[in-house]
């Protein structure tokens, strides 16, 4: 059972590191890009994906493109836009 906890604390702690870090990397416009960029490739990758479950037979090059802007927009919304106040109205404090 300690060696359970000890596993689960170190993941929790590694884990905290993470997102300090991401944190860190998101204060600057160009890290807060990268981030935003990352997200639209996760979004862009599930568009595709799903793409393909219906049957829509997209080429390969619409799709890369597709996929580069839709990273284009999600990164500069993130560097440009007012997030923080945005996230920080769903505050469920109690």
């Amino acid at each position: 059972m300690n060696w359970l906890y000890q596993q689960w604390r170190s993941l929790l702690d590694s884990l905290t590191g993470f997102f300090s870090l991401l944190e860190l990397f998101a204060q600057g416009k160009i890290g807060r890009f990268i981030l935003g960029s990352i997200g639209g490739m996760f979004f862009a990758a599930i568009l595709w994906a799903y793409t393909i479950f219906f049957y829509v037979n997209i080429s390969f090059l619409q799709g890369i493109i597709g996929s580069l802007l839709i990273m284009l927009v999600f990164g500069t919304v993130a560097a440009y836009g007012d997030l923080d106040r945005f996230l920080e109205s769903f505050d469920l404090t109690l």
